[in-house]
């Protein structure tokens, strides 16, 4: 790789998983382990910030970059929590309540689609269909059906996800009440999924708040993401965009990797502007 002039001082990197840390088959590439490696080892954190919860999964891809540490952040549904990598007592967390559980349900329920809500302990769900296996693939999730009437008035989640067609959750996002939409942090992380969590929450304001938690400034934050649940990291200074970001990253972040997510984007933005001399 060419040596380029170092243009900031970055103490604090998040990174987002799918499409942007890990490769297509959910691994990491070699030139991002060691990258990552080197970062740290000059003293910058580094927060993976994701839509999934903390599992052995996650856990492991941790181990993977050496930086499974009792105290480490991690962010994890999108923002909603911030949790110790290593046991997964919270640092910061932000929560729906069972009304708003049953507000966002019902609006599912008009389109008899697949709606479920993330707990830490598991996926609660109305019905299954072939998008939210990937959950259970992807992240060894616990199912259970919910019974919504069965619920106590004590009942919180992260988050709720609507897993359909894209085409239904487009006509579902166009003909949401404007009650909802004020209401909620709204994301679509993929094109199969819609996602709803607290509106104080959102990748950018967790990352911003792990960096209060240990001294570092906005200035000295860098964010790395690919789809449009990172949009939040436009916010950032140095905001970088996956070259398979969605065009709505691309236009909005300041910075964009050479290479894609099978390639190593991350380890080379790293290197880039963070570890070159």
């Amino acid at each position: 790789m060419k040596k380029r002039k170092v243009i900031m001082k970055i103490k604090l990197i998040g990174i987002d998983f799918d499409g942007t840390l890990l490769n297509d088959k959910k691994e990491l590439p070699a030139l991002n382990i060691e990258m990552i490696k080197k970062a740290t080892e000059k003293g910058v954190m580094i927060a993976l910030t994701t839509g999934r919860p903390i599992n052995d999964v996650t856990q492991g891809y941790h181990r993977q970059l050496g930086i499974f540490k009792k105290g480490h952040p991690f962010i994890a549904y999108n923002g909603a929590a911030v949790m110790d990598i290593t046991n997964g007592d919270f640092i910061i967390k932000h929560e729906l309540g069972l009304s708003e559980v049953k507000e966002i349900f019902a609006h599912a329920e008009k389109y008899n689609a697949v709606c479920y809500a993330y707990r830490n302990d598991a996926l609660l769900y109305n019905f299954l269909n072939d998008y939210i296996w990937e959950e259970k693939i992807f992240n060894d999730t616990v199912f259970k059906p919910i019974d919504l009437d069965a619920l106590t008035d004590d009942f919180k989640c992260f988050k709720v996800m609507f897993a359909e067609s894209p085409e239904l959750l487009d006509r579902m996002e166009k003909e949401m009440p404007e009650e909802l939409k004020n209401k909620y942090t709204i994301l679509r992380s993929l094109d199969h999924f819609l996602e709803f969590i607290p509106k104080c929450a959102d990748k950018w304001t967790a990352l911003k708040s792990v960096g209060e938690l240990y001294g570092i400034k906005e200035d000295e934050i860098m964010a790395i993401g690919d789809s449009m649940n990172d949009y939040s990291f436009k916010n950032a200074k140095y905001s970088v965009a996956m070259v398979n970001a969605v065009p709505g990253i691309k236009k909005a972040f300041k910075y964009q990797t050479t290479l894609n997510n099978n390639e190593g984007g991350v380890g080379q933005i790293i290197y880039d502007l963070v570890l070159t001399d």
